[in-house]
């Protein structure tokens, strides 16, 4: 019987160190990256399905997809801020700063938007500003709402309201604009 039992713990024990030395042998193979995830969508001219990409950013309440804004041929990353990056941007060449009617930044690490109206009618420039985020990121106003983001005016261009996080018009607590 003693005979036995050690014949059994001498298996198990070369089972174990086998299992071991092939576990051990095994490539260690880095976790797959998960592509941005395609969407098939209506091409508005053709109507033929076309793709879209999407990247999810953090939002107030979780998460939120969007489309991959930050391939968009009008979004720059900062140079010297990496992870910054300039939506709307046109370079200095092809127009004025003071002509923008906003200005955007999006920092990717904290999936924050700054939004800054730079010229009165700040209420008017609002809502510009706001239909080309919902176009930019393709969203709806209710995910709006949800992104993190911050809409100010500087002193310079209205003093009464600078100093201020204005909202998007259309999400509660927002500064009702004239």
């Amino acid at each position: 019987m003693k005979k036995l039992l050690l014949i059994l713990i001498a298996l198990a024990a070369l089972s174990g160190a086998l299992f071991a030395v092939w576990y051990l042998k095994q490539d260690k193979q880095e976790p797959a990256v998960t592509p941005p995830i395609e969407f098939p969508i209506a091409n508005p001219r053709t109507n033929e399905p076309t793709t879209r990409s999407a990247i999810m950013l953090a939002a107030q309440d979780g998460q939120i997809e969007v489309n991959d804004f930050l391939k968009n041929s009008d979004v720059h990353e900062d140079v010297i801020n990496l992870g910054y990056y300039d939506l709307g941007y046109k370079p200095p060449e092809a127009i004025e700063e003071d002509d923008s009617p906003f200005h955007i930044v999006y920092i990717a690490e904290t999936s924050y938007f700054n939004v800054v109206i730079n010229k009165e009618p700040i209420g008017e420039n609002r809502r510009v500003a706001e239909n080309y985020l919902i176009s930019t990121l393709g969203i709806n106003q209710s995910d709006m709402c949800r992104l993190v983001y911050t809409v100010s005016v500087p002193n310079h261009v209205n003093s009464s309201y600078s100093g201020t996080s204005l909202g998007f018009s259309f999400c509660p607590g927002a500064v009702p604009l004239p």
